[in-house]
């Protein structure tokens, strides 16, 4: 009796081992698939990595263009690996600014024709990763000007930027735009200090 339970726990055991062998070569090889068909789209500095319940696609963009491509990303993924969730983690200048999920059905719903690419975008989760720092940047750069830094402390701001608009009055206009700005992404700040 023993000896056939210590059978029938190694046979299930070997079951077990190879069939999750079989799904990771099945994983690796779809990832390499994602890879290369996301370089189609015009990624070339993609990074696929999936597990049994999600997939993570990185990428690197120069541009807010990649908005307009974020469906035939997804779709690339779902037709190549069937998990539960479908990441997009968004990369600028080597630094993550945003991570973009899409549930499986979602994706299903889309494609097969229930919701239009307005409502798709609408249901997908965004999940802002950017430092205040880096928000406040992005933010004042909008205002005709280049940030070269910006520092935040427990009562303090200080952004050194580079106005580049063409009029003074136009600048003038703007600098209490700025401190709105430092205020909404750092309401405890007491001092704001904007350097030209």
């Amino acid at each position: 009796m023993k000896k056939i339970r210590r059978f029938l726990s190694l046979s299930i055991f070997c079951i077990m081992f190879l069939t999750t062998i079989s799904f990771a070569e099945k994983i690796n090889t779809a990832e390499v698939d994602v890879f290369f068909e996301i370089q189609t789209v015009g990624y070339e500095s993609a990074y696929v990595d999936a597990t049994e319940d999600d997939i993570t696609i990185k990428i690197n963009i120069d541009s807010s263009d990649f908005i307009s491509d974020l469906d035939q990303i997804f779709i690339i993924a779902y037709n190549k690996i069937d998990v539960n969730e479908y990441n997009i983690e968004i990369f600028l200048e080597d630094n993550k600014i945003f991570t973009i999920t899409a549930p499986r059905e979602v994706i299903n719903r889309y494609i097969s024709g229930q919701i239009n690419e307005e409502l798709f975008l609408d249901t997908l989760t965004y999940q802002d990763e950017r430092s205040r720092e880096e928000k406040l940047k992005m933010d004042l750069e909008v205002l005709d000007m280049i940030v070269y830094g910006v520092k935040l402390n427990q009562n303090r701001c200080e952004v050194l930027l580079y106005y580049t608009g063409h009029d003074v009055a136009e600048l003038i206009e703007d600098i209490p735009n700025m401190h709105l700005l430092v205020i909404e992404h750092a309401p405890w700040v007491e001092k704001n200090r904007i350097y030209n």
